[in-house]
């Protein structure tokens, strides 16, 4: 299956087959940084997590924690993401990243499908991935 962009929902979301070899790969959501804005925070909360389970509050901006070298919503045993329905923004866009030494969207490298991402993909979500770094910004940084 090919990396397919979904817009008919509340978020844009980036889909790719994450298996290599019929496993699911997790290896974005080991030493995980992943921001949350305040609407992923809400939303998680919804589902029934406190939020001094998920929500790492040590630098300017609050982040998704890491339990074991993980994140804590994903299973080790499966690399799945038990909120997956409910995952933060940053998560649904990821590969997608915004590499500041070259101010632009890339494609993460470290990520083992970062190949098959079109460069059409990473266009039409480039706008979306802004969007959420700018509101994080306006969130956490500008308000202080």
């Amino acid at each position: 299956m090919f990396p397919q962009l979904l817009l008919n929902c509340m978020y844009p979301t980036l889909y790719i087959n994450c298996r290599i070899n019929e496993e699911l790969c997790g290896k974005c959501c080991y030493d995980t940084k992943m921001p949350l804005t305040k609407r992923d925070v809400e939303r998680i909360k919804k589902i029934g997590y406190p939020e001094e389970y998920f929500v790492d509050r040590r630098g300017r901006i609050p982040r998704l924690k890491n339990m074991k070298g993980h994140c804590v919503f994903l299973d080790p045993r499966t690399n799945a993401c038990i909120i997956y329905p409910d995952r933060p923004e940053g998560c649904r866009l990821y590969p997608l990243i915004y590499d500041e030494e070259k101010d632009s969207i890339v494609v993460d490298p470290l990520c083992p499908k970062a190949h098959v991402v079109p460069h059409k993909l990473i266009i039409e979500l480039s706008s979306a991935l802004l969007s959420l770094i700018d509101r994080l910004r306006n969130e956490y940084l500008r308000s202080r």
